[in-house]
């Protein structure tokens, strides 16, 4: 009896704090104010908090998963500096505009603004190193300014996301996850030297992206990572091109149409054909889809002995009309040439026939006298 009496006391001990996390979800100081939103059990809206679409979590440190799923009301949050985390779908499918994330929070967990399609702007701390599995899927962002701490782009963090037009990548990026940037409406890409792995179909079906420039040190390509994209030209290294070139699908948007490869600090001694051969990409002779490239000048790094290299003086070239012009002159100069020695001819030829003319009448005259 006494047995029962007790567990029938600790559970009415217990009730208040069950309903009120279940309920609310919410921990507040006693002058009201929130500071702690720990993760629910069951998808519950804290709509109790939202005042005209506004929440106030300045002063939390932790919230939780589930603490605001499918708040469509919420509109604008205000997080403080001492927030550390955010649990998984934290704000899944709610109306936020605008996102300014403070410096000390380092990671965002996975799918915690999916569906967030009012979503447009997003501010990112300079301490953040993780960004989760589907984090913004299926967002309004329309542009990225990621901070150089970031080093992981996990799966699916922006798919879907069809406004995204513009990304700049920090320094320190060392990873993007298969279909980080599925469907996204992306132009250009310049890739950090950071980066070192692309997952799979990680730009698949970006019909706007036209230009992309790889890092030096990039180690692996997932297959159909720019896949049914609208690449014309890609700058990349002539020694990562060789290293990815026989890889299973890795380079295979090259031989979707005539593109324009570049390669930068080295230079491009082959010119590529890049044929699908058992779904493999080739290097062969018949330049059938490659019918550009643009090999630059290497950039020269000075050695402590430098020597000059004699350059062949280049030849002058002359236009059409300076060809007529010196034709002519050279027939008039030969025309006057041969007319003075006509001339002169003719003189001697005159002469001669005078002097035998008058030697004839003094003959005659002599001959009568």
């Amino acid at each position: 009896m006494f047995s029962l009496f007790k567990i029938l006391f600790l559970l009415a001990s217990f009730l208040p704090l069950i309903f009120a996390y279940c309920t609310s979800g919410v921990i507040m100081d006693v002058d009201n104010t929130i500071t702690y939103v720990p993760s629910v059990k069951s998808p519950c809206c804290n709509t109790t908090y939202i005042k005209n679409g506004y929440i106030d979590l300045s002063n939390v440190t932790k919230i939780g998963n589930y603490a605001f799923y499918n708040c469509k009301d919420l509109t604008s949050v205000r997080f403080g500096p001492s927030l550390t985390s955010i649990g998984s779908l934290a704000f899944y499918s709610t109306g936020i505009r605008n996102l300014e994330l403070p410096d000390s929070l380092k990671e965002i967990n996975s799918y915690t603004f999916e569906l967030c399609t009012n979503l447009t702007n997003v501010s990112f701390g300079k301490n953040l190193t993780y960004i989760g599995v589907g984090a913004f899927k299926f967002t309004g962002i329309t542009n990225l300014t990621l901070p150089d701490s970031l080093q992981t782009i996990d799966d699916l963090a922006f798919i879907l996301c069809k406004s995204l037009t513009s990304v700049r990548f920090g320094q320190n990026l060392t990873y993007i996850g298969a279909q980080a940037f599925e469907s996204t409406g992306i132009r250009i890409l310049t890739l950090p030297d950071s980066l070192k792995e692309i997952g799979r179909f990680a730009f698949w079906l970006c019909k706007s992206l036209t230009t992309v420039s790889f890092g030096q040190n990039l180690t692996s390509i997932g297959g159909g990572a720019f896949e049914s994209t609208g690449i014309t030209k890609v700058s990349m290294m002539r020694s990562l091109y060789e290293k990815f070139n026989t890889n299973t699908n890795a380079l295979s948007f090259i031989v979707d149409k005539s593109i324009r490869l570049e390669s930068y600090n080295e230079t491009m001694t082959n010119i590529y054909n890049c044929t699908n051969q058992s779904n493999q990409v080739k290097i062969t002779s018949n330049c059938k889809y490659l019918n550009t490239i643009n090999n630059p000048t290497p950039t020269l790094t000075p050695t402590s002995s430098p020597t000059s290299t004699p350059t062949k003086p280049s030849t002058p070239t002359l236009s059409i009309l300076e060809i007529v012009l010196i034709v002519i002159l050279s027939v008039i100069v030969v025309g006057g040439i041969i007319g003075i020695a006509f001339l002169i001819k003719n003189k001697s030829f005159n002469c001669n026939k005078n002097m035998e003319f008058t030697k004839h009448v003094n003959n005659c005259e002599h001959s009568i006298i």
